[in-house]
Protein backbone atom coordinates (compact mmCIF):
# COMPACT_ATOMS: atom_id res chain seq x y z
CA UNK A 1 0.00 0.00 0.00
CA UNK A 2 2.91 2.21 0.52
CA UNK A 3 4.82 1.32 -2.16
CA UNK A 4 1.05 2.06 -4.54
CA UNK A 5 0.68 5.74 -2.74
CA UNK A 6 4.35 6.96 -3.33
CA UNK A 7 4.14 5.66 -6.89
CA UNK A 8 0.62 7.37 -7.20
CA UNK A 9 1.80 10.75 -5.63
CA UNK A 10 5.32 10.93 -8.05
CA UNK A 11 2.66 10.49 -10.91
CA UNK A 12 0.21 13.43 -9.34
CA UNK A 13 3.62 15.16 -8.97
CA UNK A 14 4.24 14.54 -12.85
CA UNK A 15 1.48 15.54 -13.99
CA UNK A 16 1.51 18.85 -12.30
CA UNK A 17 4.54 19.75 -13.36
CA UNK A 18 3.64 19.34 -16.68
CA UNK A 19 0.21 21.15 -16.50
CA UNK A 20 2.33 24.32 -14.99
CA UNK A 21 4.24 24.46 -17.79
CA UNK A 22 1.33 23.95 -20.38
CA UNK A 23 -0.35 26.46 -18.23
CA UNK A 24 2.61 28.60 -18.68
CA UNK A 25 2.58 28.12 -22.11
CA UNK A 26 -0.51 28.97 -22.37
CA UNK A 27 -0.39 32.40 -20.27
CA UNK A 28 2.44 33.46 -22.50
CA UNK A 29 1.01 32.85 -25.57
CA UNK A 30 -2.23 34.87 -24.43
CA UNK A 31 0.00 37.88 -23.02
CA UNK A 32 1.14 37.99 -27.23
CA UNK A 33 -2.04 37.65 -28.21
CA UNK A 34 -2.87 40.52 -26.07
CA UNK A 35 0.01 41.97 -27.38
CA UNK A 36 -1.24 41.48 -30.93
CA UNK A 37 -4.71 42.79 -30.68
CA UNK A 38 -3.46 46.26 -29.19
CA UNK A 39 -1.29 46.98 -31.88
CA UNK A 40 -3.87 46.11 -34.43
CA UNK A 41 -6.46 48.18 -32.72
CA UNK A 42 -3.83 51.13 -32.76
CA UNK A 43 -3.33 50.09 -36.04
CA UNK A 44 -6.95 50.56 -37.08
CA UNK A 45 -7.56 53.73 -35.35
CA UNK A 46 -4.53 55.09 -37.22
CA UNK A 47 -5.71 53.93 -40.23
CA UNK A 48 -9.07 55.55 -39.77
CA UNK A 49 -7.18 58.89 -39.34
CA UNK A 50 -5.94 58.60 -43.18
CA UNK A 51 -7.99 59.56 -46.36
CA UNK A 52 -11.05 57.37 -47.57
CA UNK A 53 -8.50 55.34 -49.71
CA UNK A 54 -7.06 53.86 -47.05
CA UNK A 55 -10.50 52.80 -45.99
CA UNK A 56 -10.00 49.03 -47.30
CA UNK A 57 -6.87 48.48 -46.05
CA UNK A 58 -8.39 49.69 -42.06
CA UNK A 59 -11.20 47.03 -42.97
CA UNK A 60 -8.28 44.17 -43.29
CA UNK A 61 -6.34 45.57 -40.50
CA UNK A 62 -10.38 45.38 -38.46
CA UNK A 63 -11.07 41.63 -39.88
CA UNK A 64 -7.22 40.56 -38.60
CA UNK A 65 -7.98 42.66 -35.81
CA UNK A 66 -11.67 40.44 -35.12
CA UNK A 67 -9.42 36.86 -36.17
CA UNK A 68 -7.15 38.18 -33.17
CA UNK A 69 -9.94 38.70 -31.19
CA UNK A 70 -11.49 34.83 -31.47
CA UNK A 71 -7.40 33.58 -30.96
CA UNK A 72 -7.76 35.41 -27.90
CA UNK A 73 -10.99 33.89 -26.86
CA UNK A 74 -9.69 30.29 -27.49
CA UNK A 75 -6.34 30.95 -25.66
CA UNK A 76 -8.39 32.10 -22.89
CA UNK A 77 -10.55 28.99 -23.36
CA UNK A 78 -7.56 27.38 -22.99
CA UNK A 79 -5.83 28.82 -19.90
CA UNK A 80 -8.92 28.31 -18.38
CA UNK A 81 -9.16 24.39 -19.07
CA UNK A 82 -5.40 24.28 -17.92
CA UNK A 83 -6.01 25.51 -14.49
CA UNK A 84 -9.17 23.09 -14.18
CA UNK A 85 -6.66 20.29 -15.40
CA UNK A 86 -4.04 21.75 -12.52
CA UNK A 87 -6.42 21.79 -9.67
CA UNK A 88 -7.42 18.11 -10.53
CA UNK A 89 -3.87 17.49 -10.40
CA UNK A 90 -3.06 19.20 -7.27
CA UNK A 91 -6.43 17.15 -5.44
CA UNK A 92 -4.70 13.96 -6.57
CA UNK A 93 -1.27 14.73 -5.44
CA UNK A 94 -2.93 15.80 -2.09
CA UNK A 95 -4.68 12.73 -2.10
CA UNK A 96 -1.53 10.61 -2.93
CA UNK A 97 -0.04 12.00 -0.02
CA UNK A 98 -2.63 11.19 2.21
CA UNK A 99 -2.46 7.80 1.08
CA UNK A 100 0.54 7.62 1.41
CA UNK A 101 0.30 9.13 4.95
CA UNK A 102 -2.02 6.67 5.94
CA UNK A 103 -0.46 3.63 5.00
CA UNK A 104 3.04 4.94 6.67
CA UNK A 105 1.10 5.00 9.78
CA UNK A 106 -0.39 1.82 9.52
CA UNK A 107 2.85 0.18 9.29
CA UNK A 108 4.04 2.26 11.91
CA UNK A 109 1.24 0.74 13.85
CA UNK A 110 1.98 -2.64 13.07
CA UNK A 111 6.04 -2.26 13.90
CA UNK A 112 4.72 -1.35 17.16
CA UNK A 113 2.48 -4.59 17.88
CA UNK A 114 5.43 -6.27 16.56
CA UNK A 115 7.72 -4.68 19.30
CA UNK A 116 5.13 -5.03 21.94
CA UNK A 117 4.57 -8.65 20.80
CA UNK A 118 8.59 -9.70 20.50
CA UNK A 119 8.34 -8.01 24.33
CA UNK A 120 6.12 -10.02 25.48
CA UNK A 121 7.76 -13.34 24.25
CA UNK A 122 10.90 -12.08 25.86
CA UNK A 123 9.11 -11.76 29.10
CA UNK A 124 7.70 -15.34 28.95
CA UNK A 125 11.16 -16.86 27.46
CA UNK A 126 12.35 -14.82 30.72
CA UNK A 127 9.49 -16.53 32.88
CA UNK A 128 9.88 -19.85 31.39
CA UNK A 129 13.67 -19.88 32.48
CA UNK A 130 13.26 -18.52 35.65
CA UNK A 131 10.83 -21.24 36.39
CA UNK A 132 13.17 -23.80 34.58
CA UNK A 133 16.02 -23.10 36.84
CA UNK A 134 13.82 -23.21 40.30
CA UNK A 135 12.73 -26.63 38.83
CA UNK A 136 16.77 -27.67 38.05
CA UNK A 137 17.47 -25.87 41.54
CA UNK A 138 14.65 -28.19 43.58
CA UNK A 139 16.06 -31.29 41.75
CA UNK A 140 18.94 -30.87 42.55
CA UNK A 141 18.37 -30.03 46.34
CA UNK A 142 15.73 -33.31 46.24
CA UNK A 143 18.97 -35.31 45.30
CA UNK A 144 20.73 -33.90 47.91
CA UNK A 145 17.97 -35.07 50.48
CA UNK A 146 17.55 -38.55 48.42
CA UNK A 147 21.25 -39.36 49.13
CA UNK A 148 21.53 -38.42 52.51
CA UNK A 149 18.64 -40.46 53.21
CA UNK A 150 20.57 -43.44 51.61
CA UNK A 151 23.32 -42.53 53.51
CA UNK A 152 21.52 -42.62 56.91
CA UNK A 153 19.51 -45.61 55.71
CA UNK A 154 23.03 -47.70 54.72
CA UNK A 155 24.33 -46.17 58.25
CA UNK A 156 21.16 -48.13 59.99
CA UNK A 157 21.48 -50.77 57.97
CA UNK A 158 25.02 -51.42 58.97
CA UNK A 159 24.02 -50.58 62.70
CA UNK A 160 21.07 -53.20 62.89
CA UNK A 161 23.82 -55.74 60.92
CA UNK A 162 26.05 -54.58 64.17
CA UNK A 163 23.35 -55.26 66.76
CA UNK A 164 22.42 -58.36 65.43
CA UNK A 165 25.64 -59.55 65.47
CA UNK A 166 26.09 -58.67 69.21
CA UNK A 167 22.54 -60.44 69.72
CA UNK A 168 23.61 -63.88 67.78
CA UNK A 169 27.12 -63.03 70.17
CA UNK A 170 24.82 -62.74 72.96
CA UNK A 171 22.66 -65.93 72.17
CA UNK A 172 26.00 -67.94 72.12
CA UNK A 173 27.57 -67.28 75.17
CA UNK A 174 23.94 -67.90 76.90
CA UNK A 175 23.74 -71.59 75.07
CA UNK A 176 27.47 -72.12 76.01
CA UNK A 177 26.03 -70.72 79.86
CA UNK A 178 23.43 -73.15 80.27
CA UNK A 179 25.50 -76.28 78.60
CA UNK A 180 28.02 -75.42 81.34
CA UNK A 181 25.31 -75.10 83.66
CA UNK A 182 23.77 -78.82 82.41
CA UNK A 183 27.65 -80.38 82.60
CA UNK A 184 27.12 -79.10 86.11
CA UNK A 185 23.67 -80.67 87.26
CA UNK A 186 25.31 -83.88 85.62
CA UNK A 187 28.72 -84.06 88.06
CA UNK A 188 26.93 -83.47 90.85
Amino acid sequence: AAVAAAAAAAAAAAAESVLRQELEAAQAELADVRTELAAANASIAATAATAATASEAAAAAANAGIAREGRLRATEARVAELATQLSEALDQLEAANAAMTSAAAAQEGRAVATEAAEEEATRQVGLLEAALAESESAAEQLATELAEREAAAEQLAAKLAQADGRVAEADGRAAAAEAAAAAAVAWA
